[in-house]
């Protein structure tokens, strides 16, 4: 690690890699010592590289006045360098109690959900962090305390993304006395948050109590050691991570149900693997906080995959479901839209909620069928988009609803026996989510089709009626 007292141009040459010409960039500004060096360094690069800096300050409303005087703090300081200053007021405190979260973890989602609107509304390039080695090693030894595995090990990224927004942090090369270092030559003032003295705080203990004593036996460059082993973690992470990106571009789906992945070909690749794979799903699962997954739960779902178990013997953290269905695993993160009654019209779509449109059209003659017993289903459930197709003849004036299946809903398929609908969607194998979507047509309250199965037989094209075309596509379902 390089100091910045001995060689000034190490900041910058840190700091140049990632600038353009006439980009825009954000940072975030706490008032602390490592913020306040990071934007006085980037500021006093504006004339030379030609881009415009807006410094982000967000007051959590934590400290009372002390939290106030850190933003008057923020403001002043911007106006001294000549970097507009965007400044917003959270309710921190108040956003943990409603979550169920801790208050650095809910400082932590509203700092980069707030970060991200922000940067998306200037159109920056990125947002740059001011987190150093000191804080790289405390974050490595608080995820191994919490028993993270390769991923939590590798620590911070140089370069990473949360949503839209690109985050970079260019001082992971340099110890917290460096930065000091540069402040002192600058003659920069800065803010001291008392919270970061309350040792109830996890990474305050591991700082003011930890880190001294593993110096103490280790030495001072402990930290810089951390660094060099979660580099290492970094390599390995990355190898994993492009394997098992590779293999769920062959063999993975998206659909209604969320990420899939074939359970045969998940059980032929290597365990870390494995495990990679889960990740790579639970990283397309858009807005959802992958570090909140602890190893107990990833490894659940593996087990999950590779057993006969109808069922994950214990829940993923909410909104996330993770389920087996038409021989893959799938972890979701959304439920499909529930479907509602709707009246229909013969020669008009009926869009129904759940994003299908189902169609009655009259046709000259009788066509072949598309889905006879549930197996379309099998296509909206791995992403593919179907349409599912039928003929019937309809009474006269008949009063057309389509509605969800309802509890005792009993079926008979052309050609077929009556059954419980409960039973039709079972054999079919359609997953649980995935039968709230399961429409059925009627006429004048009798059940026409169970949509995806055979038309009711009390509905079958007789010689001389009407033949009705009734199709339903599902284009317009969503995906994950």
């Amino acid at each position: 690690m390089q100091p910045l007292t001995s060689q000034p141009s190490a900041l910058e040459q840190a700091l140049t890699p990632h600038l353009a010409a006439g980009a825009t960039y954000c940072v975030a500004l706490s008032g602390g010592g490592d913020s306040v060096a990071l934007l006085h360094a980037l500021a006093s690069l504006r004339g030379r590289a030609g881009f415009s800096l807006v410094a982000l300050h967000l007051n959590h409303c934590l400290r009372g006045s002390e939290s106030d005087a850190d933003e008057q703090f923020c403001r002043a300081f911007c106006r001294t360098i000549k970097v507009p200053v965007r400044v917003k007021r959270m309710k921190v405190g108040v956003f943990a109690t409603r979550h169920k979260m801790s208050l650095e973890d809910a400082g932590r989602r509203c700092r980069f959900e707030w970060f991200a609107c922000e940067a998306g509304r200037l159109k920056a390039a990125a947002v740059f962090l001011a987190h150093h080695a000191d804080d790289q090693a405390e974050t490595v030894l608080l995820r191994l305390f919490r028993g993270a595995g390769v991923r939590g090990l590798a620590g911070m990224k140089h370069v990473a993304r949360f949503k839209t927004m690109t985050i970079i942090r260019p001082l992971l090369g340099f110890r917290r006395r460096a930065l000091d270092g540069y402040r002192a030559a600058h003659g920069l003032a800065c803010r001291h948050d008392s919270s970061n003295d309350a040792p109830r705080f996890e990474r305050n203990w591991i700082r003011k109590t930890i880190m001294p004593a593993i110096a103490k036996r280790f030495g001072d460059g402990v930290a810089d050691r951390i660094g060099q082993s979660a580099c290492v973690c970094r390599g390995v992470e990355d190898h994993l991570m492009a394997q098992a990106s590779r293999a769920f571009s062959v063999a993975g789906s998206t659909s209604i149900l969320g990420l899939g992945f074939p359970v045969k070909a998940f059980a032929g690749l290597d365990g870390a693997v494995q495990r990679a794979v889960l990740r790579v799903m639970l990283d397309g699962n858009h807005g959802w906080d992958r570090q909140q997954i602890e190893f107990d739960a990833l490894e659940a779902v593996r087990l999950f995959a590779l057993s006969d178990a109808p069922g994950l013997p214990r829940p993923l953290p909410q909104p996330l479901h993770a389920l087996k269905a038409y021989g893959h695993v799938f972890i979701g993160r959304v439920q499909p839209p529930a479907l509602e009654t709707k009246p229909g019209a013969i020669g008009r779509a009926i869009a129904l909620s759940t994003g299908a449109v189902l169609r009655i059209e009259r046709v000259a003659r009788r066509g072949r069928g598309v889905s006879d017993n549930g197996e379309a289903w099998r296509e909206v459930a791995l992403g593919r988009a179907a349409t599912m197709i039928q003929y019937a003849s309809l009474p006269a004036r008949a009063r057309i609803v389509v509605r969800p299946r309802a509890a005792g809903d009993r079926y008979r398929p052309v050609h077929g026996h009556e059954r419980k609908v409960k039973e039709l969607l079972i054999e079919a194998g359609v997953a649980q989510w995935l039968k709230e979507t399961v429409p059925v047509l009627t006429a004048n309250g009798e059940p026409v089709w169970l949509a995806g199965w055979r038309i009711a037989d009390a509905f079958k094209t007789k010689q001389g009626a009407l033949v009705y075309r009734l199709s339903l596509s599902t284009q317009g379902m969503p995906r994950a």
